[in-house]
């Protein structure tokens, strides 16, 4: 689970990770790498893209301390955020990618054209990937579902079976009692739990059973609270730990390493 950065009465909180391990025992950790002003886009095979209001784009190994320095695809942009980027892996190629959805269509000279910018690690610079007339469609894996969140009802997860295709199957329908019940982004289910918070900062996980999940309370367990974090800043991704170096990487010119490694670290 990661927070960002946030202030809340009237004391400035830095980012912080909340670990929790295969047997769901939550414990916080002082990751180095990650910066007070960083903002957490992504986690991928043991690394992660991190976002700061600074002129770049970090990817960092947690578990090593290693990391590499990327710059924006434009520094001018206005209104840029960290979740107009994501960071994946393409298996047939084997290759990191870092994707930006730029926030300003005035950037390009054609205002008819859809673009989404894209740096493959290794590249010493960012492509536009184009297509005209219609939306950019753009995935990193084959299965792919999108989410949304809601404090009381229904919430329905599809899965995008054949991309050919475009065959949509339901995989998970939620069911969330008359209390304020909310799910963390990106990820809330793993192996047979889901996990869920209330309003009073306190997160719980239920055990899931199927396709049909309804969240009750008497089959909540309670985790941690984590106040005073504000509930919009929580999210939640999967992460394994990887002892693989970004060396293969630093070709490029804009890519820069620690001279000390410091990986993860135990704060309490």
């Amino acid at each position: 689970m990661f927070s960002q950065r946030a202030s809340c009465s009237k004391k400035l909180y830095p980012s912080e990770t909340i670990l929790f391990d295969e047997a769901w025992a939550p414990s916080r950790w002082n990751v180095p790498v990650i910066e007070p002003d960083n903002f957490l886009c992504a986690s991928c095979n043991g690394l992660v893209c991190l976002y700061s209001d600074k002129t770049t784009i970090k990817i960092a190994n947690l578990a090593t301390g290693e990391f590499l320095h990327l710059a924006k695809p434009d520094r001018r942009l206005k209104g840029d955020r960290y979740c107009f980027y994501n960071f994946g892996f393409r298996p047939v190629t084997k290759e990191y990618k870092v994707i930006h959805f730029p926030c300003e269509r005035s950037t390009f000279p054609v205002g008819s054209v859809n673009v989404i910018q894209v740096y493959t690690l290794g590249d010493d610079k960012w492509r536009n990937i184009t297509e005209v007339g219609g939306m950019v469609s753009f995935a990193t894996a084959q299965e792919i579902f999108n989410t949304g969140r809601e404090i009381v009802g229904k919430l329905e997860i599809w899965t995008l079976d054949n991309k050919v295709d475009q065959n949509w199957s339901q995989k998970y329908n939620i069911q969330f009692p008359s209390v304020a019940i909310e799910v963390p982004r990106h990820f809330f289910i793993h192996g047979d739990k889901i996990v869920i918070y209330d309003r009073d900062r306190n997160m719980y996980c239920q055990k899931s059973m199927g396709c049909s999940i309804e969240i009750e309370q008497s089959k909540m367990v309670k985790l941690l609270n984590y106040s005073p974090r504000l509930d919009s800043n929580m999210q939640s991704y999967i992460h394994v730990k990887s002892l693989g170096g970004l060396n293969a990487y630093r070709r490029a010119g804009i890519a820069r390493m620690p001279k000390q490694r410091e990986g993860l670290e135990l704060k309490e």
